[in-house]
């Protein structure tokens, strides 16, 4: 059975971080270099990766005591890409960084990657992937949304309100406060908008009956399945 449950008095959105890329107020890295660029113009952050093998990231550190309870959201555009390669969201690592958690998409199917890796890329803790809808009118559009909601993570991809992974925190723990995109070689992406949002709850999620991989979230909507 299936039970849909509203939880505007159980859990509160509250927006933290927002950039719209109109200026650098936010103090992105902009760099021009023969194997990288990246700037901001026009309302878009446009990174490029012209190595041919190493990736590039791009990061600010999180709000202040945001460390749970949290969602990072973002709209990204690909503009060119080799065969294969990654790009998407990185979070949990320190500067300097050594292991770090990444949300990715695919650019040569519709596919998406979360993992927990070396900065190598030489061990991974945790990995899953696994196909995703695309919407063919704007095949090049891709929203991206994780949330960390008290001991699990879940996992979003183009506005829909069913996550496509869910996973419990102790497979992506944070080892920093710092955030941003990834982006691995060959590939150019423009972003328009990043959000953070902090969540509050005026109930244990568990005291109303929710199960982690029974909650579908978005639009403050979830469902429940009951056994």
């Amino acid at each position: 059975m299936l039970l849909n449950v509203t939880l505007e008095n159980e859990l509160q959105w509250e927006t933290v971080f927002k950039d719209d890329f109109e200026n650098n107020d936010s103090n992105w890295e902009q760099t021009n270099k023969s194997m990288e660029q990246s700037f901001i113009k026009d309302g878009f952050y446009w990174m490029k990766n012209f190595e041919t093998f190493g990736w590039k990231f791009y990061h600010l550190p999180m709000p202040k005591g945001l460390n749970k309870n949290f969602t990072i959201s973002t709209q990204i555009e690909l503009l060119k890409h080799p065969d294969y390669g990654q790009f998407g969201l990185v979070w949990g690592f320190k500067k300097p960084h050594s292991i770090l958690n990444r949300f990715v998409v695919s650019t040569d199917k519709n596919r998406f990657t979360v993992v927990k890796f070396e900065k190598n890329h030489l061990k991974r803790y945790h990995r899953f992937s696994n196909d995703f809808k695309q919407d063919e009118k704007d095949k090049n559009i891709f929203h991206l949304e994780l949330m960390l909601l008290d001991d699990y993570y879940y996992f979003f991809l183009q506005q829909n309100p069913i996550p496509v992974y869910v996973c419990h925190k102790a497979h992506l723990m944070l080892e920093g406060d710092r955030f941003g995109f990834y982006v691995e070689p060959g590939i150019q992406i423009r972003t328009s908008e990043i959000t953070i949002q902090r969540i509050s709850s005026n109930a244990q999620l568990g005291a109303i009956g929710l199960t982690p991989l029974g909650m579908f979230t978005k639009n403050r909507i979830k469902e429940v399945k009951n056994h």
